[in-house]
């Protein structure tokens, strides 16, 4: 069955990065919601997304439904910009660091910036007016972080427990890794980690790209966002929403929320929420829709 109405593209930014756009049937704003994708998002087939039915759209692509629901159910425009190492450039591919992520948000345009996972790391960095971003910041309009990146340690654990891989722990194996240019096994990669509790449907659009560069962890180690939040002023209130089945963070995300004086709302979903059951899904959208609706920038005084 299709219920969704919307007119589908699929392009490249000036500099190479693939992206995507979901147009509305019925638009009531000219100002795009603007989603950046974390480690390992991989775009979906090439072809019109408008054609596909609504089960066909939820599994062939790692953001499932949510594009085009939250098009219709808002009346603004989705973009997507995919992360560089995704985007097979030559150069960029496999890779995570500082530059890609700035790139990535520099390809994108104003509008209401949705981040998701490693993504998040962005919308930290803007929250705190860091100078990578100076001049840069006021094209989000609004800012939410969606199953936000804690830190690496807690996205190679396991209730708790760093995971070993040959009798090593992934942590020391990735400290280890990081100055060596050569790809690399990620252990995410599994559609598993980014299930939420009891799901058992497969898909292979589903899990994270298999192989990044081993030097995306010199860049990986170094994100830690309760320490880059720590005593700082916000430029504005964001949204955070917490995955309550997330299997790739498992940290309490409450205290990040805490520090960036945001909104919060939660899904009874796993790291890849946008797949989840569509009655899941429309209180979400609704909530961040309030949240674009309200935001409002703080005075901050440097």
């Amino acid at each position: 069955m299709k219920t969704l109405e919307f007119s589908h593209n699929r392009g490249r930014s000036p500099r190479g990065l693939i992206t995507e756009r979901y147009n509305p049937q019925d638009q009531v704003s000219e100002t795009p919601i603007v989603i950046l994708t974390g480690f390992g998002t991989t775009p979906p087939p090439k072809g019109d997304r408008a054609e596909l039915s609504d089960q066909e759209l939820r599994r062939t692509s790692y953001l499932g439904l949510f594009p085009g629901l939250t098009a219709q159910l808002t009346g603004h425009p989705v973009h997507i910009t995919y992360h560089p190492a995704v985007s097979r450039l030559i150069t960029r591919a496999g890779l995570y660091s500082a530059d890609a992520a700035q790139m990535q948000f520099e390809a994108s345009p104003e509008g209401h910036y949705f981040l998701h996972s490693m993504a998040a790391c962005i919308g930290y960095d803007i929250l705190t007016r860091d100078r990578r971003y100076a001049g840069k910041t006021e094209k989000a309009k609004s800012i939410t972080l969606a199953a936000p990146w804690t830190t690496a340690r807690d996205a190679l654990s396991h209730k708790g427990k760093v995971r070993k891989l040959l009798g090593v722990d992934l942590e020391t194996a990735f400290k280890l890794l990081q100055h060596l240019p050569i790809p690399c096994w990620y252990p995410n990669t599994n559609q598993t980690w980014h299930d939420g509790d009891g799901e058992t449907e497969k898909s292979k659009h589903w899990g994270a790209a298999l192989i990044p560069r081993a030097t995306s962890a010199r860049y990986a180690l170094t994100l830690d966002a309760k320490k880059k939040l720590a005593d700082v002023k916000v430029s504005q209130t964001p949204l955070v929403i917490d995955t309550k089945q997330d299997r790739v963070f498992s940290e309490d995300r409450t205290e990040i929320a805490e520090m960036l004086k945001a909104r919060i709302t939660k899904i009874e979903a796993g790291h890849r929420f946008f797949t989840a059951e569509r009655e899941k899904l429309v209180p979400v959208i609704e909530r961040f829709h309030e949240h674009i609706e309200a935001s409002e920038w703080i005075e901050e005084i440097f």
